[in-house]
Parts: structure tokens; C-alpha cells; sequence
């Protein structure tokens, strides 16, 4: 039977998903800003049980820095797996919308957190499963 452990780059996975991290951080002061997560995911990806392609998670996270302006990816807690190539994560955000989201609206500055699973095969992530938390408005 083949190993389905994923082969990881060297400088490990912690490394790697934190690369991931700046890559979706790149988007400051640009308006037209597109992540390229090829290097990071795969090709299709099982997105909270929906086969997505990596086009359009790309597309989902675009559209989500265009609407909210300053959204940093900023991980608080990690935890790493290497031998089963998996990492959990809780990311916390905080915007100020310049359109109504969610609830929010347009100019109410507020936090919320993301709570993230991530599998990967061969250094690429093959499934990610994510919840958020409440908003909290915020001063």
C-alpha cells in the first residue's frame, strides 16, 4: 500500500505555512491584489466539504481583501503536525469594511476569528476546513 504521508519542503511545515500566511498578507495597498497560492495548494481542493479549485479560493480571498481594506492574516495560535502534514490555526482579523458585510456595516471597524484546519499531500494543501467566531464590534 502506498504512503499517503505528504512529502513536506525542508524547511518543514511550520515554515511553509507561514510563507502561505505572508502570501496572503501581500495585498497591502493594492487594489488588484490576487493571491498565487499554487505553491501552497493543490489543484482542487475539498473546501468545507465542497470541491473548490485553487482559482477560486483565490477569487474568494481576493474578494474578501477588496471589501475589507487592511485584513491582515495574523495567525495567534498554531499547531503543527509534520507527520501527519496537518495544521490547525486560529487567525484573527480585524477591518473596517468599506461595503455593509456580513452583518457589518460599511465603516464600523470590527474583529473576528478564524478557526482553520488545513491538510496537506506533497507540500500542497488538499483540504481545509475553516468555522468563524462571533464579530465584535469594535471603538
Amino acid at each position: 500500500m502506498p504512503s499517503t504521508k505528504a512529502a513536506m519542503p525542508a524547511a518543514g511545515l511550520r515554515a511553509h505555512y507561514l510563507n502561505y500566511l505572508e502570501e496572503l498578507n501581500s495585498h497591502a495597498d493594492r487594489t488588484d491584489w490576487r493571491p498565487n497560492l499554487a505553491t501552497f495548494m493543490a489543484d482542487k481542493v475539498i473546501y468545507n466539504e465542497k470541491v473548490m479549485t485553487r482559482h477560486e479560493i483565490e477569487t474568494l480571498v481576493a474578494d474578501a481583501v477588496q471589501k475589507l481594506p487592511g485584513l491582515g492574516f495574523d495567525a495567534v495560535t498554531m499547531v503543527i503536525d509534520e507527520e501527519s502534514s496537518q495544521v490547525a490555526c486560529r487567525l484573527e482579523f480585524i477591518s473596517t469594511p468599506n461595503v455593509d458585510f456580513m452583518g457589518v456595516p460599511a465603516g464600523q471597524r470590527f474583529k473576528f476569528y478564524e478557526y482553520v484546519f488545513y491538510d496537506f499531500m506533497d507540500g500542497l494543501v488538499v483540504k481545509v476546513h475553516r468555522v468563524f467566531s462571533a464579530f465584535e464590534l469594535l471603538v
